[in-house]
C-alpha cells in the first residue's frame, strides 16, 4: 500500500488483525534498511502478540518506496502519519531504528501517540545530520 503526501510517496504494510483492540505498532527503519529488517521482530509478536497491529514502511528512497527530492524529517514524520492515518490506525507506538528514532521523535511531539522506542537512535540531531549530510551528494 502507498500513503501520498504532497505528491510524494511512500510504501507500507500493515499486518491487521482481529479480536479486542491493542495499542498499534509503527515500525520505522534505519537508514540503510528497508522495512524488511523487522521480519524477525515482526515473527516473534506474531507469536508472543497475535492480536497486534504493526505498520512497517519503507521509508523515502528505500524498498519499495521512491526516493523523494529532499528527506527533511519533519516532512517524512508528516507522511508517516499519513500512512498511520490510511491504514486506520490511532495514537501508535512508534519505533525508530538509528535514524529514524529521530523520525518516531519528531513524530510524537506532533501527532498523537501512546510511546515512542528509540532503537540505537542518536538523541541530539545536528551532530548526527552533520555525519551524514556529506554522504547524501
Amino acid at each position: 500500500m502507498y500513503a501520498d503526501i504532497n505528491g510524494l510517496t511512500m510504501f507500507y504494510k500493515i499486518r491487521r488483525t482481529s479480536g479486542p483492540a491493542k495499542v498499534p505498532v509503527v515500525l520505522l527503519h534505519g537508514l540503510t534498511f528497508d522495512r524488511g529488517m523487522w521480519r524477525p521482530a515482526l515473527d516473534e509478536l506474531r507469536r508472543v502478540d497475535p492480536g497486534r497491529q504493526v505498520l512497517a514502511l519503507d521509508l523515502p528512497g528505500h524498498g519499495g518506496s521512491p526516493a523523494w527530492p529532499d528527506y527533511d524529517i519533519g516532512s517524512v514524520a508528516a507522511a508517516v502519519r499519513e500512512a498511520v492515518t490510511a491504514a486506520g490506525l490511532r495514537d501508535p507506538v512508534v519505533v525508530g531504528h538509528s535514524m529514524a528514532a529521530m523520525i518516531a521523535t519528531v513524530y510524537a511531539a506532533r501527532y498523537p501517540t501512546r510511546g515512542i522506542v528509540n532503537v540505537d537512535g542518536w538523541l541530539q540531531m545536528e551532530p548526527y545530520l552533520a555525519l551524514v549530510k556529506p554522504m547524501a551528494r
